[in-house]
């Protein structure tokens, strides 16, 4: 059986490999923005359903459903994208664009999703679009 002094050495020693490799024992923040979250449509009043997932440590797929889509004619469509974290509080989603059912149209543009401190998600599409907020229903 090891003795105390050797089982904390031991553990020194992994915990300075694990820091001189990058590997940390903190959650990335990227885990912050993972989850479900609803808003209203601030332009029309219809509700807005948002999915963000994992889809490794440095990127999200982002997925928006939403009960009227303006951009669509009033049409079925879905938003989507990869997410980045471009800050601490922010994902950029540069690659976000929507599809229109049937048909198939596509439409696109940069989106930013940020982080509030009240537990919000803002989502910040081109002009002269408002802001939307959103709530997390669902981790």
């Amino acid at each position: 059986m090891p003795s105390l002094n050797t089982s904390l050495k031991t553990l020194l020693t992994l915990m300075m490999v694990a820091s001189s490799t990058g590997i940390s024992a903190s959650p990335s923040k990227l885990g912050k923005f993972v989850g479900a979250w609803q808003a209203v449509d601030p332009e029309d009043g219809s509700l807005q359903t948002l999915t963000i997932s994992r889809d490794n440590s440095d990127s999200a797929t982002v997925l928006v459903h939403d009960s009227y889509f303006a951009l669509c004619n009033g049409d079925r469509g879905l938003g989507q994208g990869t997410g980045v974290l471009s800050q601490a509080r922010t994902l950029s989603v540069l690659d976000y664009h929507l599809i229109c059912f049937p048909g198939g149209a596509t439409k696109g543009g940069p989106t930013t999703l940020t982080l509030n401190r009240d537990g919000t998600l803002t989502r910040v599409l081109a002009p002269p679009s408002p802001p939307i907020t959103y709530f997390r229903y669902s981790h």
